[in-house]
């Protein structure tokens, strides 16, 4: 969490981020349920690029607060039976765009502020982060024995992820396009 912001800004942030990112996980769900490759993941996944993006504006409030929501998910879905797989499970969700925003902006340039943000560096991260998270949740799963091949359910996972993602933040970006261009919002300009 950001310590210049106080405390009960940053949990309101960490609230929010788990209650928009759950919604988004049963709006999907609802949406999507017949692209689904197997329980949990699924051909076009909405909720990796919210994820992404709540990182991106919320940073570690966002990342814990999708963590909380994806553990409850995951818990009460997925792993009732085997409470340390869907609690892992949702700090990977939380935690992975987190480090993989880091990266970006240590190794890439990547500006906190995302004043820097251009089309080249949003696919980067867009990429970098459908890996990571699939390449992550995947080895877990095989670790934990939810799945029996790794490769034949990380492809999904990452496509799910990217095409996700990708939809989110270009949907995002349309938008602040738009607000800047009406002048309507300060936070964006």
């Amino acid at each position: 969490m950001n310590r210049q912001q106080p405390f009960t800004q940053q949990l309101m942030q960490a609230g929010a981020a788990a209650a928009i990112y759950a919604a988004m996980f049963f709006i999907n769900s609802w949406l999507f349920s017949a692209l689904d490759f197997a329980v949990g993941e699924r051909w076009f996944y909405l909720p990796a690029g919210l994820r992404l993006l709540l990182v991106l504006i919320f940073g570690l409030s966002g990342a814990i607060g999708i963590s909380v929501a994806s553990a409850a998910i995951s818990l009460t879905l997925y792993f009732s039976h085997d409470p340390i797989t869907g609690i892992v499970a949702g700090l990977i969700s939380g935690f992975v765009p987190f480090v993989v925003q880091s990266i970006m902006q240590r190794f890439a340039g990547l500006e906190q502020s995302l004043r820097n943000i251009n089309a080249a560096n949003l696919l980067q991260l867009t990429l970098l982060y459908a890996g990571a998270t699939s390449l992550i949740h995947q080895a877990w799963f095989l670790l934990r024995g939810v799945t029996e091949n790794f490769w034949t359910t990380v492809w999904p996972m990452f496509v799910g992820d990217l095409l996700g993602s990708l939809f989110v933040l270009c949907a995002a970006s349309a938008v602040i396009r738009l607000l800047r261009k009406r002048g309507s919002v300060g936070i964006v300009q």
